[in-house]
Parts: structure tokens; sequence; C-alpha cells
């Protein structure tokens, strides 16, 4: 069988338009529709609320890998201009209880990322690594790239406010 003939796949245009993070314990509730695998009505605890991530254009990717068992690992990277320990510390604190992504794609789509039907927020995302870049030259500005991850048996679900 040759896969090139009998699968094809839709093209999509690349990178992340939008990052909003919030503590997956901060979740009190989500409806799940199982027949589009979509969710919506996202429902937060009382005081809290999603951040917005500020990444350099461009500096943002979202990552899935499918094993051959079924478990799909998730990674979400963004780069930020400048050396940002602080963000980085911020973020590995927001990380302890783990965070649940809502990313924006640039075709409008939405994926909620940290949170499945199966384990709702049970696997979220952590930061997994953390890349503070003086660059290589005069030219280039230094950045920070975080990358978080989850480890589930889902791939991530569309997601509709």
């Amino acid at each position: 069988m040759e896969l090139g003939s009998s699968i094809t796949c839709a093209k999509h245009l690349g990178g992340v338009e939008s990052i909003r993070l919030v503590s997956a314990v901060d979740i009190e509730a989500v409806e799940y529709d199982s027949t589009q695998r979509l969710f919506s009505g996202l429902r937060l605890r009382e005081g809290s609320d999603f951040a917005e991530v500020l990444f350099a254009d461009g500096g943002a990717c979202f990552e899935e890998r499918v094993e051959a068992d079924g478990t799909v690992s998730h990674h979400l990277s963004f780069r930020m201009q400048g050396l940002e320990r602080e963000a980085a510390d911020r973020l590995r604190g927001l990380s302890v209880d783990g965070v649940v992504a809502v990313v924006g794609l640039p075709e409008g789509e939405k994926l909620l990322v940290g949170y499945s039907p199966e384990a709702a927020a049970d696997y979220p995302l952590r930061l997994s690594l953390a890349v503070l870049s003086s660059a290589q030259s005069r030219v280039q500005r230094a950045s920070t790239t975080l990358t978080l991850s989850s480890t589930d048996g889902s791939l991530a679900c569309h997601y509709e406010e």
C-alpha cells in the first residue's frame, strides 16, 4: 500500500496566532461534544482568568506526537524577545499545577491543549524546557524559548468559545 495514493492531507497554514493559558486547577467545567470532538462552554473558577502569551512573530509552534502504543504527547513552544528569566520562572510556578492552553491557529480554529475528553485536566501542560539565548551575532536579538508538554491518550480537540 502506498500512503501517498490512499491518504491525502488538506493544506493548512502553519504557525500559531495566539496562546492563552490558565491554571488547570482553575477549570470548573467544560462541555464536550463527542460527535464533533469539540469542547465549548469552558467555565473558570471565580476570580481566575486566562493569561495571554505575548510571543515573537513566527515564534510559536504546536506539535503532537503519536506513539505506536497510542500515547500522544503535546508540545507547545513559544519564543519571546529578550532573556526573560522572570517569565520562565513565573511559568514554572504556574506549571506546578499545570496549565491548559487555548491555541489559536491561523485559519481561525482553536485547540484546547492540556485537557482531554478522557482525562479532563489530569494531564495538563507543564514547563518541560526553557532556553535562554543571547543569539549568535549583534544583529540578532536575544530570546527565550519555552516549551510546555503533556502526555495522554488523545489528540487535542477543537474549542469553540
